[in-house]
């Protein structure tokens, strides 16, 4: 009878730590210097996440507008980058003077791409939401192991 015992307490051991391995893939908002994406614990550009949309038809045309917007911020950003960096990096290596003028029309163009990254990270926090709520709403397969104490014996149980 020990044995029995103990064959169903390792059966249902098992069934808890493999189970409980299970993990669905969502993606993961994390919060640092800006907004990163994370799946399966690697960091993912908007292209990565378009891909992994796929299946989910709202998400993904919610995550192909933030992919506009992120592709707007990159060349607006860039541009605008190169703009201010290219005469101070000149004028610090000669005695070139300062294009003043070059430098501000840069910092205009990094003040127009701030207004579309602001809408990226929305719109991708927003296709996230969605994707992540998607997947639980699916039929994914789960296994609820309990416990039940009662006044002269211990229980375990799992619910399908």
């Amino acid at each position: 009878m020990t044995h029995i015992k103990s064959i169903t307490l390792f059966i249902f051991a098992f069934s808890v730590v493999y189970c409980s391995g299970q993990v669905l893939d969502s993606i993961k908002v994390e919060q640092r210097v800006g907004t990163v994406f994370l799946h399966k614990g690697e960091q993912l550009n908007p292209r990565q996440m378009e891909k992994i949309m796929q299946g989910n038809a709202d998400a993904m045309t919610e995550m192909r507008l933030a992919k506009r917007n992120y592709n707007l911020t990159m060349l607006f950003g860039a541009a605008g980058g190169l703009l201010v960096g290219f005469p101070l990096g000149q004028s610090a290596s000669s005695d070139v003077p300062l294009n003043i003028e070059m430098v501000l029309s840069g910092v205009g163009l990094i003040l127009v791409a701030i207004p579309f990254s602001i809408n990226y990270n929305l719109r991708a926090k927003k296709a996230t939401s969605i994707y992540n709520n998607g997947l639980t709403t699916s039929s994914v397969y789960r296994l609820e192991p309990y416990t039940v104490v009662r006044a002269g014996s211990i229980g375990f149980g799992i619910i399908f």
